[in-house]
């Protein structure tokens, strides 16, 4: 099955605290086919739109086409991109630092899928351990600094490099 739009998430089953966005035209279970010890389950969080193809035909439709073949990679490095901001947030050596990484998933979410009505602090406080106080006190800071621009409780925009220390 392939996502053509809307968002989806998957994790490995009894992993809640790591899900990872699947992009649209990726393929779902072509993990599962190529790691099937690896029991892993998805999510949809909007209206979504599929197509359904078996793993053969996936592979015959996309992997022997050149420029489906460089799309399929392209999609695959944006994932590892988002795998490694998931990773530095959930390493980062100070709750700011993480809170700076997660603006821009932010952003990447409400851009992708236009019906995501999700606020930046219940974003941020529903993935980490942050208390309710420590956010806003950063979010406002930064508000108030003119790095980014919050309506309704929405990020709308990073308007200039947030400083890397708080």
């Amino acid at each position: 099955m392939t996502l053509l739009s809307g968002n989806v998430t998957g994790r490995k089953v009894h992993q809640e605290n790591f899900s990872v966005g699947v992009m649209p035209h990726f393929p779902l279970g072509l993990l599962e086919k190529y790691y099937p010890h690896i029991e892993f389950e998805y999510q949809t969080m909007s209206e979504c739109q599929f197509i359904l193809l078996d793993a053969e035909d996936f592979e015959r439709r996309v992997m022997n086409n050149e420029e489906t073949r460089a799309l399929f990679v392209r999609i695959l490095l944006h994932m590892n991109m988002g795998l490694l901001h998931i990773f530095y947030e959930r390493n980062a050596s100070s709750g700011y630092t993480t809170i700076r990484a997660m603006l821009e998933r932010y952003l990447f979410r409400a851009e992708s899928d236009k019906g995501y009505h999700e606020g930046i602090a219940s974003f941020i406080l529903k993935r980490t351990t942050f208390s309710k106080s420590y956010v806003f006190k950063i979010l406002s800071s930064l508000k108030e600094g003119g790095y980014i621009t919050v309506q309704n409780g929405k990020l709308i925009s990073i308007d200039k490099k947030i400083p890397e220390r708080y």
